[in-house]
């Protein structure tokens, strides 16, 4: 294992380009998952980000991104994603170039209006597309982070419990059919997770890609923008108006899932990445608006 850290190491002190030497910067770290580092030139700029893996998931996001590149073209006018500069196969690091562009999740007002109707048209996009490698199917582990999220409520946050558990109960109970038709979704649908770059939207970490319903994509990205506005993030209103703006774009490039289970979506997505991991998380933010979340959550769905 130190071995391997070292010649990581080594890969993030030159992101695949002898020529170009760089200083790499922790940016995130997810606890036997994932380490990435920005990899910064002289100028102080990021020109790529290394990510070391501690499974197998990398060696998978490396063929997912290689095929839905070939798939999308590099002129595609609504979709691209960022390049790979180097996958070494041995120290499980995968170097993608560094995307230019505002990340969604820093925009207001007119210009993040715009964004979430441009993000709709490519979340439309990549699920038409068919990328032919084995992906993990999302029924199999859904239920599992339902209870789950449920459970970690109750135990760490008794005055919710009652309310968690009748949310898991109703959502276990108008189950949607359509998750026995997968496409191929991200997985971490986010603002966070796209960049807009001369008028395209760029997705990244598709560490979490996988074979399920179209809905849980929108369902995430419209439980966020929901939980935004709950925190004041966003001003009152703000949500539905966006909301109807990422629908709108997914409209116009593809066919949108029924209502009832995009509803579904959102009040489940509310509850695993939301409620869940308000207590999961220790994030006191989320955990002061975790009621509100559950009976947004239980409004969709009952």
């Amino acid at each position: 294992m130190i071995e391997r850290q070292r010649r990581a190491d080594h890969d993030e002190h030159t992101c695949g380009d002898p020529h170009r030497p760089v200083t790499p910067q922790l940016v995130s770290y997810a606890p036997g998952r994932t380490a990435t580092a920005a990899c910064v030139d002289r100028r102080g700029r990021a020109v790529a980000y290394a990510t070391l893996y501690g499974d197998t998931v990398g060696q998978r996001t490396q063929r997912v991104q290689r095929a839905l590149a070939e798939l999308i073209g590099a002129d595609d006018p609504a979709l691209r994603l960022p390049g790979i500069v180097l996958w070494a196969a041995e120290e499980r690091t995968l170097v993608t170039e560094a995307v230019r562009g505002d990340r969604l999740s820093e925009l207001r007002g007119v210009a993040l209006a715009d964004a979430v109707r441009r993000l709709g048209a490519a979340l439309a996009k990549l699920h038409r597309l068919r990328p032919r490698v084995p992906l993990p199917v999302a029924d199999t582990g859904l239920r599992t982070r339902l209870i789950e999220a449920a459970d970690a409520i109750a135990r760490t946050r008794p005055d919710a419990a009652a309310e968690a558990s009748a949310l898991l109960h109703d959502l276990l109970a108008h189950w949607p059919a359509s998750l026995v038709r997968p496409a191929f979704v991200h997985g971490d649908a986010a603002l966070h997770n796209a960049r807009l770059e001369d008028g395209r939207v760029v997705l990244l970490d598709l560490d979490d890609a996988e074979l399920g319903p179209a809905a849980a994509d929108l369902g995430r990205v419209l439980a966020l923008l929901r939980a935004r506005e709950r925190l004041g993030r966003l001003e009152r209103g703000a949500a539905d108006t966006l909301s109807g703006d990422l629908i709108r774009g997914y409209g116009e490039a593809g066919r949108l899932p029924p209502p009832a289970e995009l509803r579904w979506h959102v009040a489940a997505s509310l509850l695993v990445t939301r409620a869940g991991r308000s207590v999961t998380s220790l994030n006191p933010g989320w955990a002061a608006e975790l009621h509100g979340l559950l009976h947004d959550a239980r409004e969709l769905v009952g």
